[in-house]
C-alpha cells in the first residue's frame, strides 16, 4: 500500500526554513495523508540546531492548534527529534525520533554533520585521519542509542555517509558499511529491529519550499523517513509488512 507521509520534519522551531502551518498546507495540496513535525531537542551543546527550552513549549502549543485546525484535512503528528545526549524530558509527544548528531569525545561534543573540510578535519584530529575509528564510533555511539529512551523511529543511521566525498577513492563506502558490522553494532542491531522505522538521510536533507519530489527506497526497512526542513521535498513512502 502507497501513502504519503512524513515524519521527519523540521520547521522554523529548530533549523528548517518554513513556519509549520506553510508546510502542512503544501502537504494537503500535495495529497499527503498525514504530517509529523519533529522539532530537533534543546542541546546545550548545539543552541543554534535546536530548540530552545521555551521555544519547546511554544512549538508543542502551535502543533497542538495546527493539528485542531487540520483536522479534517490531514492528521498532524507532534514529534521530537531527540539526540543521544539532550538530557531533556520526552513526554508529551506523539512520537519520538532517537539520533546521533555528536560524538562524546572526554567532555567534548563534536559535531560531524557539517561541511566536508570539517569532516575531514575530525577525522584527523579526533581519530588520527582512521576513516574506519571514526565511523565504529558512531555506530558504537547510535548501538547505545535505545538507553536514553524508548523510541519509535532512528534517525538516519547512514549520516555519516553524508560526506563520502571527504575520501578520494572507494575504500570510504567499503569502511562505512564495514563499520556498521563491527561488534557491538553487529549484536546491537537485533535491538534495533523492535523499532518499526529506520530513517534514511543521505541525500534527502532539504529547506527550501519548492517542489516535493524526491522518493526513497525503502526496501531495506519498514519505512524509510526523509528528513524534511520545507515543504518543498516531500516524498512518497510505501508500507511494508
Amino acid at each position: 500500500m502507497n501513502y504519503k507521509q512524513n515524519l521527519h520534519t523540521h520547521s522554523t522551531f529548530c533549523d528548517g526554513a518554513d513556519i509549520a502551518e506553510e508546510m502542512i498546507v503544501e502537504a494537503i495540496k500535495k495529497g499527503f495523508d498525514s504530517i509529523g513535525f519533529s522539532g530537533h531537542s534543546y542541546m546545550h551543546y548545539s543552541p543554534d540546531h535546536s530548540m530552545s527550552l521555551e521555544g519547546t513549549d511554544a512549538y508543542k502549543s502551535e502543533i497542538a492548534r495546527l493539528k485542531e485546525k487540520y483536522k479534517d484535512s490531514i492528521k498532524v503528528f507532534c514529534g521530537l527529534e531527540f539526540d543521544m545526549y539532550s538530557q531533556i524530558d520526552l513526554s508529551g509527544y506523539d512520537y519520538l525520533i532517537g539520533a546521533v548528531h555528536y560524538l562524546l569525545y572526554g567532555n567534548e561534543f563534536v559535531g560531524f554533520d557539517r561541511r566536508q573540510d570539517v569532516v575531514a578535519d575530525v577525522i584527523n584530529r579526533y581519530y588520527g585521519g582512521d576513516g574506519m575509528k571514526y565511523a565504529k564510533a558512531y555506530y558504537n555511539a547510535l548501538s547505545n542509542l535505545p538507553q536514553y529512551g524508548k523510541f519509535d523511529i532512528v534517525a538516519h543511521f547512514d549520516l555519516i555517509t553524508k560526506r563520502d566525498h571527504i575520501v578520494s577513492d572507494e575504500s570510504w563506502r567499503a569502511i562505512r558499511y564495514d563499520a556498521m558490522w563491527q561488534p557491538p553494532m553487529e549484536h546491537d542491531l537485533q535491538g534495533f529491529r523492535k523499532y518499526r522505522v529506520a530513517g534514511a538521510n543521505v541525500g534527502y536533507d532539504a529547506r527550501k519550499a519548492i517542489d516535493f519530489s524526491k522518493s526513497v527506497d525503502s526496501s531495506a526497512w519498514p519505512v524509510a523517513v526523509m528528513v524534511e526542513r520545507e515543504k518543498s521535498d516531500w516524498g512518497e513512502f510505501v508500507e511494508r509488512p
